[in-house]
């Protein structure tokens, strides 16, 4: 039944019409499962994004305000177990931001 649920959560996050899954609805969602499971979750927004992520906030920067991008971080698991980092890109549909990637 877990695989399931995460199956179905996942489909629903890529299902979700542009407009009703930007950044900050995202990360609700996260905050969600978090919750269900015992993670917790941190995200890097605004200014802070300078510091460790300039290319992030250089392409968000020309987003709507409810539409600033963020990093977010969901950490589960003992202190002392090994990482696991997975990084994903594209669950939110980009509508604008700046093109930084040369003519050619």
């Amino acid at each position: 039944a877990t695989a399931l649920s995460g199956t179905f959560l996942c489909r629903d996050l890529i299902n979700a019409p542009a407009a009703d899954m930007g950044p900050a609805e995202l990360e609700s969602a996260t905050r969600s499962l978090a919750a269900a499971c015992g993670a917790s979750v941190s995200t890097v927004e605004g200014e802070a994004l300078l510091q460790g992520y300039p290319q992030i906030h250089a392409v968000g920067r020309a987003a709507a305000d409810a539409r600033q991008p963020r990093l977010i971080d969901l950490t589960w698991g003992e202190e002392g177990a090994p990482k696991v980092t997975l990084v994903g890109k594209g669950v939110c549909f980009d509508t604008g931001g700046l093109d930084i990637k040369p003519a050619s």
